[in-house]
């Protein structure tokens, strides 16, 4: 039950809260480039996600997602459109700030 849920959390949602806590300092200088991703992100993607649902492309069924909808797509699709964005976001910070960029 509800394994697109616990898919996300298991594996982009717990990861996640690990990073931020651990790099907080870090992370916390770039929060515009955070919000930045993710709205882009929902724009692109939840359009994107909805016309597909719509066509047949792709589906979701429960028991695997909760049930909850909110304009055409599931809950899940909401949290992984997010939080998606936000671990690849992060991920780069972190990696930028480690590594620096090398023109």
């Amino acid at each position: 039950m509800y394994e697109y849920l616990l898919w996300l959390l298991i594996f982009i949602i717990f990861p996640l809260v690990v990073l931020w806590i651990l790099r907080f300092k870090v992370l916390k200088k770039y929060k515009s480039a955070h919000v930045f991703v993710v709205v882009g992100s929902i724009l692109c993607s939840a359009p994107w996600d909805y016309v597909s649902i719509k066509m047949g492309i792709w589906h979701f069924t429960e028991p695997q997602i909760i049930g909850v909808w909110l304009l055409g797509l599931p809950l899940e699709e909401w949290f992984f459109i997010i939080f998606v964005s936000l671990f690849y976001c992060t991920g780069t910070v972190l990696f930028i700030n480690r590594y620096g960029v090398k023109e």
